[in-house]
């Protein structure tokens, strides 16, 4: 104030820069600041393994004060890892640096890292590992096949080690037997081996010669800790048609195997109610619906019906049958092909067989298979009747 003598009552003031002092670091967390006056900015960083609640920043006011203050570091936490479908993750804690280990249900497989670790930025690790049937996942690299004379499969092993990663080149893969391990060619395992080797097994239905083998697949991995090993076992079927032979099936084989043509028996259209059998009963004028099936369901073969007929079941002697149906053909107009298919065929008859009145009957077809892309007379589900001689002159 300017006084009576002229004079300023106070003349010595002076400005200073505000200065907000350092700003505490938070536990476990550092702070960076090039200065503490007024507009200058100070970072907050946590330590590995903690994660910043609060400003990364904070700034010197013009009242001495930091803009944000508080912050805290806590350590990360990457919540309980989530198991893949079909399979389980086992870990110990949940913190950062924390692994995680996959591991795959019965029957399934790691595909991706078996491995997870709780990382800084809360989350796990290899998130992406799924774990994928075994069997379906051979099956899409086994190209089954066979020839007449023996086997013709290939084994994709660029899909099975793309696949299978973690096992790399630790995989055994043999036909029947160690001993039958295929030839490598182009990525491929091929196997041409014939049907007397790699202990393939020999069944007969009908005319048909059944080949059956194992291909096995021992899959070891690299290291003990990186995979289970796990064996897989895919079984191969092969049939073969001998045109020579044609078999006789009847309604009274009970004991047959798991390969056996069938034939069955029913008193309704919709063949669902069976007529008792061995020996069949029926009276005459009966309507008789009867279904001749193979089990064998492969598309390269089907099932051809030549003749049927009926013999009284306590009788071997052949001139006793009554047919039903010879070389394909319905032998009256009784009798009628209802249904014409690979591995079934059906057909109805009236009884007219009064020789089987007493003791029943038996219904006796002489079947045969074709490979069904053969388009030959023999190998079609048609009537070839035999012509009559024609006289001339």
């Amino acid at each position: 104030m300017c006084g009576v003598n002229g004079k300023w009552s106070s003349h010595n003031q002076s400005c200073t820069l505000v200065d907000c002092g350092s700003l505490p670091s938070p536990s476990h967390g550092t702070v960076l600041s090039m200065a503490t006056t007024h507009g200058s900015t100070s970072t907050i960083t946590c330590n590995t393994g903690y994660i910043l609640h609060g400003s990364n920043t904070s700034i010197c006011d013009q009242s001495g004060l930091w803009s944000s203050t508080g912050q805290k570091c806590t350590s990360v936490d990457c919540g309980t890892p989530i198991a893949p479908s079909n399979g389980n993750v086992a870990s110990n804690s949940t913190s950062y640096g924390s692994v995680s280990t996959v591991s795959c249900n019965n029957g399934y497989f790691v595909k991706g890292n078996y491995t997870r670790v709780c990382g800084n930025n809360q989350g796990w690790t290899n998130e992406n590992t799924t774990c994928l049937p075994i069997d379906s996942t051979i099956l899409s690299a086994i190209i089954p096949g066979c020839l007449n004379h023996g086997w013709n499969i290939a084994v994709n092993l660029t899909f099975l080690r793309s696949s299978f990663p973690n096992y790399g080149d630790e995989m055994q893969i043999y036909l029947g037997n160690a001993s039958c391990q295929g030839s490598e060619r182009r990525g491929f395992l091929v196997y041409d081996n014939n049907f007397y080797e790699c202990m393939t097994r020999k069944k007969v239905s009908a005319n048909l010669n059944i080949f059956e083998n194992q291909m096995v697949l021992i899959f070891d991995p690299e290291t003990s800790a990186a995979s289970n090993a796990f064996n897989s076992t895919i079984d191969l079927h092969c049939n073969v048609v001998d045109k020579n032979i044609v078999t006789s099936v009847s309604t009274n084989q009970l004991h047959s195997d798991a390969n056996s043509i069938s034939i069955s028996v029913f008193i309704d259209p919709l063949f669902r109610v069976a007529l008792p059998s061995n020996p069949l009963h029926a009276h005459i004028g009966d309507t008789v619906y009867v279904k001749v099936s193979s089990p064998i369901r492969d598309p390269e073969i089907k099932l051809l019906l030549k003749s049927c007929y009926i013999r009284p079941a306590l009788e071997k002697d052949s001139r006793l049958d009554s047919a039903l149906i010879q070389n394909g053909c319905e032998v009256e107009s009784s009798i009628h092909m209802i249904s014409i298919s690979a591995h079934e065929i059906q057909f109805m008859f009236q009884n007219y067989a009064p020789g089987a009145l007493r003791e029943g009957m038996n219904v006796i077809c002489d079947v045969a298979y074709c490979n069904s892309q053969e388009l030959t007379l023999d190998c079609n589900q048609t009537c070839k009747r035999m012509l009559a001689p024609v006289l001339v002159g």
